[in-house]
């Protein structure tokens, strides 16, 4: 009779002993690991800070006045945030040709701008003496869009350290086909004013292109 309890009890235990290790597992699963979504830095056409990098931006291989153009960290040529652009200059020895300027731009072949309405804005850093010079030289917005380029209109650099460039796109209404923009370009150059600007080499700055 009592080995007959004694194995009846063993079996409950049993029994109580394997629910309980259920439950608990049940109440209690392994945690899952979710994938989390990657960061991924994108550039807004139109808002460029050169922050870190020059986001795409290069130098026209058929101008040669502007023999470099990286990346500048230091604060006192920033218009805002960590970074600009330093543009290399070197004009001497030139005269007025379709050569004798330097030109930083973006090429957007591959997916074309509406820039109709807009304003195109670059800050520009002058240093050097470049700001003195007469004739002036110049920062002009180049745009093009399939089988058209148009140019003309121009800011010069006559203010020492950092000044806004503005080129109102209600300029450009003929000549160019705004909702179909290809490239964008900012070019240094001598002046259009029939009498060429003196030799001149130093370093410039560009900074926060937007439109």
């Amino acid at each position: 009779m009592k080995k007959g309890i004694l194995a009846l009890f063993l079996c409950l235990f049993v029994v109580s002993s394997v629910f309980l290790n259920q439950g608990c597992k049940s109440s209690n699963p392994a945690a899952v690991s979710t994938p989390q979504p990657t960061a991924t830095a994108t550039m807004v056409p139109g808002n460029y800070h050169f922050d870190s990098n020059l986001g795409g931006w290069m130098l026209n291989p058929a101008l040669t006045g502007i023999t470099s153009a990286v990346l500048n960290t230091s604060p006192l040529y920033v218009s805002a945030g960590a970074g600009s652009v330093q543009l290399t200059c070197d004009f001497t020895g030139q005269t007025y040709t379709a050569t004798a300027a330097g030109e930083l731009g973006y090429d957007y072949s591959a997916a074309p701008l509406n820039l109709t309405g807009k304003t195109v804005k670059v800050y520009v850093y002058s240093q050097g003496g470049i700001t003195s010079l007469s004739p002036v030289y110049e920062i002009e917005l180049y745009l093009k869009s399939p089988g058209l380029t148009k140019h003309g209109y121009v800011t010069n650099l006559i203010t020492a350290g950092w000044a806004s460039a503005s080129y109102p796109m209600s300029l450009y209404t003929s000549g160019i086909d705004l909702t179909n923009i290809t490239y964008v370009g900012f070019r240094i150059t001598k002046s259009y004013s029939g009498s060429v600007s003196p030799d001149w080499s130093g370093t410039l700055y560009l900074d926060e292109v937007t439109w």
